[in-house]
């Protein structure tokens, strides 16, 4: 299929002999390029040239040619140039199939090989664009649009090269890896819309192009001139024009919007007086151009290169990305929020409709299956923190970290494990409130790895727009490309079933309200001993009050504060501190309650009065922080913590059926914006966001690095001009003592010596 693949006969000669070979022109054959001259004057001058460089291979020059035919205007001319196939079929094949089609065919006398064609195909397509196609390629539907839309994207762009399987650095889905085949059995029609359908439009400049499909504009033949003929009969022609390009202003870019199946060089012989050919343009090339073999080396292994990104995107696209969840928060105790939250991001994932991502689930090594509560089986992958430890550094796409990051390590491993991170800021809690630190030193210590964490994800999402509102406001900016607010949800379903907590005959023998959480001092217990007292004085309810959640003891913790409230006995006997609680038992509380109160000052979202909505109990909650955000105007709210002035509300929900109902209603209704279904949805379009940007983590990294060698090269040219300045110095100094030696030796300086 490459023209540049001559016979043993015409690859024998020698570069330095090709000139006398390509201006040799028979008169037939000159007659044939002035009637293709003519034919080409018919069509519309702005339409671009499409060149097939032919040579043998009979079957795939059909297959291109149809592909061709199928995929282009008439109004595009097309010319099928073959260099002397010996091949008989293929003349009398096309030359008929053109006629018919109304497409040129040129059948070169000789064979010249692929400079040949393409500086004929340059000189008499004048002054169209022309676009060099290898006869071994698949076209999909709108190529040339998508070309040419590239080519003059940017004034100087001199070629254009879609991506492709086999086509070197620009091989797609596996980086550096040509491929002779369709990935996975796709078709090309697959393969092209998932990559043009994704794509970044980058449009990465790069070296050099490669010539099995590539758009090259008249403004940069006519001012770099044409492939030079002492690369003929083929092999570094195009580097050779792509670097004279670039080094007169000209780009050369990767079309990512575009993928062209090539099957590779089939016709290639592999004489040893070919690779001589080879070598010897390759060390032209190197000659003149002695930069370009250390930048091809270079972006291979660039991951901040816009090439990179676009052919990630690509791999992506056809395999899927990597994305690993961290859920080494769940654990086979009691189950919190954050595991919660966790464990349903997940499920929704997994699930999620027309998923084409592989969703790994990261756990710690001593969880068991148990606590995954199903997921494990809907995931691609379960893996323990051990056995990623185990793995190639990056071994992901994107690791989300749906809570909020507390010590160094866990910030390491997240840029270890994946190429980009991403972490749920749940609320500024711990890092506003010094009270939640044990002590200030580390209170000190967590608020700089917040600031760590802003500054190396790769994105930020927060569980409510007043929580993001908050970060900002307390100094933890994030641009909004690298920020979602992605919410929680509120409609999963827990399988456990309903169990009274120990001992609950207590309480549980009168109405009783019920308080959910730990007693940090935000969740604002005091008000709800307060709220009893009031209920009890000024409505003279006989009701309970209970608390269900850890305790913390000591910071936080407002346990000694709340004891001191129960001032009589009286209330003291009303008031019941459960402790923890499972799942089952939180769904009895949440059933059995007459009253849930949601008082706190500081929430970054607040999923509780949903959980007692579900059960088709009231809750009583506050309008503060993002509580008032999630929950809508619907429900009734606490307005105060005057808990005197707020009893008259809470007596009418414990006593009025149908206000009790309609609140219930209320938060119902509001459940529905927040569906897990639509959190993955939310999540989904914020990963496929990061997924399109460089990695910040990595470019950091590459920074500080370009940035230690910047100074390192500094320092040592620093030293080597103080050597140099020293050594004038030094010589200067030793001239200076061989004069004062020389005077020592005479008389009157021996005389002063020994005065």
């Amino acid at each position: 299929p490459d023209a540049k693949n001559a016979p043993d006969s015409a690859a024998a000669t020698a570069p330095d002999s090709a000139n006398t070979a390509l201006s040799a022109r028979t008169a037939s054959e000159t007659a044939e390029i002035e009637r293709i001259t003519a034919w080409l004057a018919t069509y519309d001058a702005d339409q671009p040239l499409v060149v097939v460089t032919i040579y043998n291979a009979y079957d795939d020059v059909l297959e291109c040619v149809e592909c061709l035919l199928s995929t282009l205007s008439p109004a595009v001319p097309v010319l099928l140039l073959d260099d002397a196939s010996p091949d008989v079929r293929v003349r009398d094949t096309l030359a008929p199939l053109a006629t018919a089609n109304g497409v040129g065919y040129l059948r070169k006398e000789t064979n010249r090989g692929i400079v040949d064609s393409a500086n004929l195909a340059f000189r008499l397509s004048t002054p169209r664009d022309v676009v060099i196609l290898n006869s071994d390629i698949l076209l999909p539907v709108g190529w040339l649009e998508r070309l040419r839309v590239a080519a003059y994207s940017r004034s100087n762009i001199a070629t254009a090269t879609p991506l492709t399987n086999n086509g070197v650095i620009y091989s797609v889905p596996y980086r550096n890896q040509p491929i002779e085949h369709f990935v996975r059995g796709m078709t090309l029609e697959t393969i092209d819309e998932r990559i043009a359908r994704t794509s970044l439009h980058l449009r990465p400049v790069v070296p050099t192009a490669i010539t099995f499909c590539t758009y090259f504009r008249r403004t940069a033949l006519d001012a770099v001139g044409l492939y030079d003929e002492i690369f003929s009969p083929g092999y570094g022609e195009e580097v050779d024009f792509s670097q004279r390009a670039t080094i007169t202003g000209f780009s050369n870019i990767i079309v990512d919007d575009l993928f062209v199946f090539h099957k590779g060089s089939r016709s290639f012989g592999t004489s040893e007086r070919k690779q001589r050919i080879q070598d010897a343009h390759e060390a032209i090339v190197r000659q003149r151009f002695p930069w370009h073999a250390a930048q091809v080396m270079e972006i291979e292994r660039d991951n901040d290169d816009p090439l990179f990104a676009a052919v990630d995107r690509a791999r992506g696209a056809l395999l899927g990305y990597r994305i690993a969840v961290d859920a080494t928060c769940i654990n086979d105790d009691h189950v919190t929020g954050t595991q919660v939250g966790t464990l349903e991001l997940l499920r929704a994932l997994a699930t999620a409709e027309g998923r084409t991502y592989t969703l790994t689930a990261i756990v710690t090594d001593h969880v068991t299956l148990k606590a995954l509560a199903g997921v494990d089986a809907l995931v691609d992958k379960v893996l323990r923190v051990s056995e990623i430890e185990g793995m190639p550094v990056h071994s992901f796409d994107l690791v989300h970290r749906p809570f909020q990051v507390n010590t160094m390590e866990d910030l390491q491993r997240l840029r270890r494990w994946g190429r980009r991170f991403a972490v749920s800021h749940l609320d500024c809690i711990a890092f506003s409130n010094p009270n939640y630190s044990r002590t200030p030193a580390e209170w000190f210590a967590f608020r700089r790895l917040t600031r760590l964490v802003f500054s190396l994800a790769d994105g930020v999402a927060f569980i409510s727009k007043d929580a993001a509102d908050d970060a900002a406001h307390r100094g933890l900016h994030i641009s909004p490309e690298r920020s979602e607010v992605v919410y929680f949800g509120v409609d999963h379903q827990t399988t456990a079933v309903p169990t009274p907590p120990a001992n609950h005959e207590r309480f549980d023998s009168r109405p009783f309200l019920l308080m959910l959480g730990t007693n940090f001092r935000h969740k604002n217990r005091t008000f709800a001993l307060h709220l009893l007292g009031a209920l009890m004085e000024q409505h003279g309810w006989d009701g309970n009050l209970v608390f269900a959640g850890p305790r913390i003891m000591t910071g936080g913790s407002n346990e000694a504060e709340a004891h001191a409230k129960l001032s009589s006995r009286a209330m003291a006997a009303r008031v019941f501190d459960v402790g923890p609680v499972s799942d089952a038992e939180k769904e009895w509380l949440l059933a059995h309650a007459a009253l849930v109160l949601y008082p706190s000052v500081y929430e970054g979202f607040g999923i509780v009065p949903f959980e007692a909505a579900q059960q088709n109990t009231p809750t009583l909650a506050t309008r503060m922080t993002s509580v008032g955000e999630v929950l809508g105007d619907g429900p009734v709210f606490l307005e105060s913590f005057d808990a005197e002035r707020e009893a008259a509300t809470a007596w009418k929900l414990l006593t009025d059926a149908r206000a009790a109902q309609v609140q219930v209603a209320a938060i119902r209704e509001r459940a529905e914006v927040f569906t897990w279904r639509k959190v993955a949805e939310r999540a989904e379009a914020f990963y496929d966001r990061l997924l399109a940007n460089q990695s910040r983590s990595q470019h950091l990294s590459d920074l500080v690095q370009m940035m230690q060698a910047y100074e390192h090269d500094r320092v040592h040219e620093e030293y080597a001009a103080l050597s140099a300045s020293y050594a004038e110095l030094n010589t200067w100094a030793n001239g200076l003592n061989r004069r004062v030696l020389a005077m020592e030796k005479k008389p009157f300086y021996r005389l002063l010596g020994r005065l």
